[in-house]
């Protein structure tokens, strides 16, 4: 009989709790074809960091094979990644921060930790105790994970690559549903990556496509002067009302039409009331136009207000003949007479339409971005260089 508050049997009472609370996902034994060999789970052990006085563990899977040796998977939140030891030494480069470089690939630094033992379970290549600790620094480049472990005796790299849950549970034959993941692990690829780069490239093929479009049908169209009628408005004098000679708009569909109005007006201002009438169906479509234009100085600064030149447009005139009303109106305080002209031609195609494609286009590209970013800003909140952090977490 054992008394049961002898060390043995509170150890024993506490591994008994961990193993209830650190069921592994893969049980002991099973097997499963792992870079093209087939490995199977001897051991199981769980580690723990303290981040700010806040634990966070994960599980370690042995894996064994007579030929290929050792592998490792690890399990973190859901996400799991197959490890295996480095065949060299990678490369260091201090920095803010630190990365890694080990065959063609650079790898930024991710997390310092101080990892500890908590659980153990099966077999293992060398004794593996309750306590254990090494000082761990992650480096990742997606989908691997490059990590140095560092004991009093020795330092060991180790490389790891992310594989989706649902595919490892297929290769080890695995009847059980894998664990849900949470959050995003340090490795995890990007859903979005190559997708922004391809939303960006669609995008310059379609507006371009749809520029050369715009040029060719602005450069094609029939911009032709279809009236240019002169005015003038005498101050002290009644305004005299302006009927044009008809003109002929042609074509099978409505067309855009531009009125352009040009006037001599100096610190002084004209106001058009016009009326276009068709000859033939009396429909009118009328429009006011002002003419100002203002300029001095004040403080030995020039300055100027307003333009001589304006310009209207009729989005959707159908063809027909018509004929245009009108009546000048201005500045009574004017000395002199205004003179100007008013010139009616189609209107070249609109380049706000492409403006507005332009951003309807881009709009599926920067979203991808935004979330591709917002991805990245998830997986780093989890790192030494969260948005706030100022250190490490320490040893």
């Amino acid at each position: 009989m054992l008394d049961v508050t002898h060390p043995t049997v509170e150890i024993l009472s506490h591994l008994a709790a961990n193993a209830k609370r650190f069921s592994p996902s893969i049980p002991l034994g099973a097997r499963g074809r792992v870079e093209g060999s087939e490995f199977e789970a001897v051991g199981y052990m769980r580690r723990e960091i303290v981040v700010e006085g806040v634990a966070y563990s994960w599980g370690e899977y042995l894996l064994h094979n007579r030929e290929r040796g050792f592998r490792w998977i690890t399990e973190y939140e859901g996400h799991f990644s197959v490890v295996r030891d480095c065949d060299g030494v990678p490369r260091v480069a201090h920095g803010e921060p630190p990365v890694a470089h080990y065959r063609d690939r650079t790898y930024r630094h991710f997390q310092h930790s101080r990892a500890r033992v908590i659980f153990v379970l099966g077999e293992f290549y060398w004794r593996v105790r309750i306590g254990d600790a090494a000082k761990v620094d992650d480096y990742v480049s997606p989908p691997y994970i490059l990590s140095a472990e560092r004991t009093t005796n020795e330092t060991t790299w180790s490389i790891g690559e992310y594989v989706e849950p649902k595919a490892l549970w297929k290769t080890l034959g695995l009847k059980t549903r894998p664990p849900r993941r949470s959050g995003i692990a340090p490795n995890q690829p990007s859903p979005y990556t190559g997708k922004v780069l391809g939303y960006w490239k669609a995008f310059a093929i379609l507006a371009l496509v749809a520029l050369v479009l715009q040029v060719f049908f602005w450069f094609g169209a029939d911009s032709r002067v279809l009236l240019a009628q002169p005015f003038e408005f005498a101050p002290g004098r009644p305004p005299t009302p302006i009927v044009t000679p008809p003109f002929e708009v042609r074509g099978t569909k409505p067309t855009p039409l531009a009125v352009r109005t040009v006037a001599d007006v100096d610190n002084s201002w004209v106001f058009l009331g016009m009326t276009l009438v068709e000859k033939n169906t009396g429909a009118t479509y009328q429009l006011g136009r002002e003419v100002a234009y203002y300029h001095g100085s004040s403080g030995g600064e020039s300055w100027t207000e307003g333009s001589r030149d304006d310009r209207a447009r009729v989005a959707s005139l159908p063809p027909g003949t018509y004929y245009l009303e009108i009546e000048p109106e201005g500045d009574a305080r004017s000395r002199r007479a205004i003179r100007g002209r008013v010139e009616v031609f189609r209107d070249p195609p609109d380049w706000t339409n492409l403006l507005i494609l332009f951003g309807v286009l881009a709009f599926f590209p920067v979203r991808a971005l935004w979330r591709s970013a917002a991805f990245e800003r998830r997986r780093w909140a989890e790192s030494d260089y969260a948005p706030g952090d100022d250190d490490d977490d320490g040893d």
